[in-house]
């Protein structure tokens, strides 16, 4: 006889498995085996030590199952200390599990948004700046790919996919564009593969390479013949540029020789009549105090009239496009009035030549005005008055004062087994404003909640699915969107998302109660219920089901086409028959077969 004097034996040490952090709970992560010389006792299997939140062993199976969720990037590898005993001996061992990785983390870039300066007088091939993401997989699931998803400068920067690195491709002209916004999104190798995006401004930096520029273009003045020494013949001179470094520090005048009529410094006559006969003009030149000395030169024609000739001439100060306001001046009593371009009166001049409005204005509305001011001198005589007119261009600067406005439904339904990070809507919000103060970025509001399954895309507004969805444990989410625009303060806007989850057949019916029993009666008559069978499923039927709407179905099982269970009447009744009609109730058969064999009818119930 045998004796149990040999402790069982642990087979293929050393026990390393693999399992894929995606496992479910309740799979099973390996199967552990031993043996035992002895044909005595029962192997039992124990979890000694490790992490016995994750891992439960089966005794009598030897099966490791898995009890909680894996995430290799927090634990790539457990070790657990396992006996396995016949009752008398026993033998220890150590198994590693190594949890391999899945593509569950998209790339995380290492700053919120990025921000460059670029010099406007940079060469093609110029380094403008670099970004950078990281992705917590591992292996193709972490390897990152760069691409600029907006459709704006992409001739005008390129983006190594794989550093990461902007390139400068085209030249750059700050009078023209001053900022660049771009869109670039950060997607990793693994399949599905998974995103993000942020956003990259440029900034183009001002150098001095305009010189500055008169405005008006030309002047032109007239002066009387008997006009007094020291007379003002041009009252003010002034120029503009489009950038900062036009700082005007100094001008500077030449004269063409004719008699050295005018003074430089006070542009006035000096003598006490002037013929008729002469013109003049002086050269004015403009010089910046930067480094790069630039400047422009325009020509005053200065016209001398006869006295009794007056005319009254409009000289426009501080023109500069983009202002809301305008002074004009003129030499003597002038009645100033805006005679076109102002047909819904949102302006008024007053007396010395000020512009102003009279309400406030919208942009979004209108953006420009062209208006036309006319200058009418108060001579004595009213058919000796004489006028002159001027344009005067008003172009409004925008403020951030609309917040975005969605454009897009408000509704979507999406299946329950739909794959992760699949689009399931395109969010679109609109902002009549422009620049900075017109550009939308898109947020989920998760407070108050759980975490959501879903995600959205920060510039390009994609819903995407983050997680498994399931109808029957939760049929339609509510996702609040906030739509933001950049403006200083920013405006935003809110949208309440209905997402309905759509069922699938991913649920099989279940029997209630799990057994049933009945009784018929032996004389029961033809068409009598035997026994009700009810099953449940949770699957809900869409509109468009042909099928009405229906959570419960039964079976009825009826007494039809038997003779009644009588002894005397068994000689003409058909046992297959009675069979086949109770053929979804073993039990139900198996009862009637021993009916049967009872009173001697064995061959045809076995049949």
């Amino acid at each position: 006889l045998d004796k149990n004097d040999s402790p069982p034996r642990f087979q293929n040490l050393p026990l390393v498995f693999s399992v894929s952090e995606d496992l479910a709970v309740g799979q099973t992560v390996a199967r552990i085996t031993a043996t035992d010389p002895d044909t005595l006792g029962k192997l039992e299997y124990t979890l000694l030590e490790g992490d016995a939140p994750k891992f439960a062993l089966e005794r009598e199976t030897g099966l490791l199952k898995l009890r909680d969720t894996l995430d290799r990037e927090t634990e790539d590898a457990y070790r657990l200390k396992v006996s396995v005993t016949d009752g008398i001996q026993s033998t220890e061992t150590t198994i590693t599990i190594q949890v391999t990785d899945t593509n569950d983390n998209p790339p995380v870039f290492a700053e919120p948004a990025y921000s460059f300066d670029i010099p406007e007088n940079a060469m093609r091939g110029f380094h403008v700046g670099v970004i950078a993401a990281t992705d917590p997989d591992v292996g193709t699931n972490a390897a990152v790919t760069y691409t600029v998803i907006s459709d704006w400068a992409n001739d005008v920067f390129s983006l190594n996919p794989q550093t990461g690195i902007f390139t400068l491709t085209a030249r750059l002209d700050y009078e023209e564009v001053q900022h660049y916004i771009l869109v670039v999104q950060a997607q990793d190798n693994g399949y599905p593969s998974l995103s993000s995006t942020l956003t990259v401004y440029c900034n183009v930096v001002d150098l001095n390479d305009n010189a500055p520029i008169f405005d008006p273009m030309s002047y032109s003045n007239e002066i009387f013949e008997n006009a007094p020494i020291n007379s003002d013949v041009v009252t003010q001179v002034t120029g503009q540029s489009t950038t900062a470094n036009a700082i005007v520090d100094s001008i500077r005048v030449s004269f063409n020789p004719v008699a050295n009529k005018f003074l430089p410094s006070e542009f006035s006559t000096q003598s006490d009549f002037v013929d008729i006969r002469y013109r003049y003009s002086i050269h004015f030149y403009f010089l910046s105090n930067r480094t790069t000395r630039s400047r422009d030169k325009r020509t005053v024609g200065i016209v001398i009239l006869a006295i009794d000739c007056r005319t009254i001439v409009l000289i426009l100060t501080g023109h500069r496009r983009g202002r809301d306001v305008r002074r004009l001046r003129s030499n003597g009593r002038i009645e100033y009035s805006i005679t076109a371009g102002d047909e819904n009166e949102d302006f008024q001049i007053m007396g010395n030549g000020t512009i102003r409005t009279r309400r406030a204005l919208d942009r979004e509305s209108k953006s420009s005005y062209s208006l036309v001011v006319t200058a009418r001198d108060c001579a004595m005589e009213p058919e000796k008055r004489l006028s002159s007119t001027v344009q005067v261009t008003i172009v409004l600067k925008d403020i951030n004062d609309l917040a975005p406005e969605f454009v897009t439904p408000n509704e979507t339904s999406v299946a329950e087994n739909i794959p992760i990070n699949t689009v399931i809507m395109a969010i679109k919000a609109i902002d009549r404003d422009e620049g900075r103060n017109g550009y939308v970025e898109y947020q989920l509001d998760n407070q108050g909640s759980s975490t959501s399954p879903f995600t959205i895309g920060q510039a390009d507004g994609l819903l995407r699915v983050s997680a498994q969805l399931d109808r029957e444990t939760k049929s339609s989410y509510e996702l609040n969107v906030i739509a933001k625009d950049r403006g200083d303060p920013p405006k935003s806007t809110q949208s309440r998302i209905l997402i309905n989850v759509l069922d699938e057949n991913d649920n099989s019916p279940i029997f209630d109660p799990k057994q049933y029993s009945a009784a018929i009666a032996e004389n029961a008559s033809i068409g009598a219920s035997v026994l009700q069978v009810s099953y449940s499923t949770s699957r809900i039927m869409s509109n468009s089901d042909q099928e009405p709407y229906q959570v419960e179905e039964f079976l009825f099982i009826r007494y039809e086409s038997f003779w009644p269970l009588r002894k005397k009447a068994l000689d003409i009744f058909d046992p297959k028959s009675l069979l086949a009609a109770f053929k979804y109730l073993p039990a139900l058969a198996r009862m009637i077969e021993d009916l049967c064999n009872q009173n001697g009818f064995q061959n045809g119930c076995t049949t």
